[in-house]
């Protein structure tokens, strides 16, 4: 659609003016991808913005065949990388807890939260998407990380199946909500600040 087509040329964002909303600078690598990538990563965008009601913008820069300047990996269909930040577990759990009215679930997970830190004096490394959502940072149009597509493996750009082809929105959801925070670090120790996944 045309108003599709204004939104990449013009405004490069999606989302809704009261919620999330997707800032997505691309470099010379997503500028030469293939008919329909853009309008994939918008729908890719679209989609995960009418899921959340918190008002913040994301900025992430989109490659095609690369992640960061960095070729996607072989076999990989899509990379992602995260900026990261460290914040203090009180300043966490009341963050998380100020965000909890939102449902019950949120409210029982809150709730379950020690009221003192488990690592003793740790600090807790979050993406820099999940610090704008929880209001631990101010509003700003820092970089919050990188999604690439693979250019050595074929897709489909509008979620129409296709024989032997994988599902370029599909992928780019994937990588966005790592950005957004769904990661797994299982222990492992990120420094500050750190790209996590590049």
């Amino acid at each position: 659609p045309a108003c599709i087509a204004e939104q990449l040329t013009a405004l490069r964002r999606s989302g809704s003016a009261n919620g999330r909303q997707f800032k997505r600078p691309g470099g010379a690598s997503a500028d030469n991808a293939p008919a329909g990538f853009k309008t994939a990563v918008l729908a890719a965008a679209a989609g995960l913005a009418t899921e959340f009601s918190t008002k913040f913008v994301l900025t992430i820069q989109v490659g095609y065949g690369e992640v960061g300047g960095q070729p996607i990996s072989p076999g990989a269909a899509a990379e992602s990388g995260t900026y990261s930040t460290g914040v203090s577990y009180s300043a966490l759990q009341s963050a998380i807890a100020s965000y909890a009215g939102n449902s019950s679930f949120q409210a029982t997970a809150a709730a379950s939260l020690s009221p003192s830190n488990p690592t003793t004096n740790g600090t807790f490394q979050i993406s820099t998407a999940e610090s704008k959502a929880l209001g631990l940072s101010g509003a700003n149009s820092h970089l919050d990380g990188y999604v690439g597509l693979s250019n050595a493996i074929p897709f489909q750009y509008n979620q129409t199946a296709q024989s032997g082809k994988f599902d370029a929105i599909g992928a780019f959801q994937h990588e966005l909500t790592e950005i957004m925070g769904r990661t797994a670090s299982v222990g492992a120790h990120f420094r500050e600040p750190a790209l996590i996944g590049v």
